[in-house]
């Protein structure tokens, strides 16, 4: 998790996208639908999907380890807000948006008590392999009952590039999810070159891949 903070302090945030993820715009309704208008963003970063998901009519829970990221997410997007002490964290509030800054692993079920829809973007696939496990089983902790998930992760060789982004394949998220309800694969996009920084990874193949994931 310090290696995300070095990230955002030095500039080198390759994986922050300057747009809105397609994906999310694509498969929003599949796992919002008659549910609750709140979505849980973990590991949200500065993301723009955010932004995506208040014109929706969304109030956005976020937590973010690095301030760096979230006061350039309230700045760049000229959101008023305020910061106010919450326990372990920082809660930064605007209009429907609030975002916990500090660690993932110390937040409490009460904070996300009717969040049952979790848009992972990037947080899965931000640690190390060896925290993924502990990640998700934190994740159930703190959801309500049947939350969905869409899940957007990476599958690559992970011999040949170093990560974060990590890889994680089918086999992983029917591993990470087994006690889940229903797991289902709803989009694989091959692409013919890595969309990553700096463009010459040379990997051999990268699938996108999108899941949604009924706990």
């Amino acid at each position: 998790m310090v290696d995300w903070l070095d990230r955002w302090r030095k500039g080198t945030t390759g994986w922050h996208r300057s747009d809105i993820n397609p994906q999310l715009i694509k498969n929003i309704n599949q796992f919002t639908k008659a549910r609750t208008k709140k979505i849980f963003v973990p590991l949200c970063g500065a993301s723009l999907d955010m932004i995506y998901l208040i014109d929706q009519g969304f109030h956005v829970v976020g937590v973010e380890l690095s301030s760096l990221a979230i006061d350039r997410f309230f700045i760049e997007n000229k959101i008023e807000h305020k910061v106010s002490k919450v326990e372990d964290f920082n809660l930064y509030q605007g209009k429907n948006i609030e975002i916990y800054c500090g660690d993932f692993f110390k937040l409490k079920k009460n904070y996300l008590y009717d969040a049952s829809c979790v848009y992972d973007r990037a947080a899965l696939i931000a640690l190390n392999p060896d925290l993924q496990k502990k990640y998700v089983v934190h994740l159930k902790e703190i959801l309500p009952n049947s939350s969905k998930i869409l899940l957007l992760t990476m599958f690559y060789p992970q011999n040949e590039m170093e990560g974060p982004p990590f890889s994680v394949g089918d086999d992983n998220v029917e591993d990470l999810f087994s006690d889940s309800k229903e797991i289902k694969k709803i989009s694989s996009v091959k692409e013919k070159e890595s969309s990553l920084k700096p463009d010459d990874l040379n990997l051999t193949y990268l699938f996108k891949n999108v899941y949604l994931i009924d706990l």
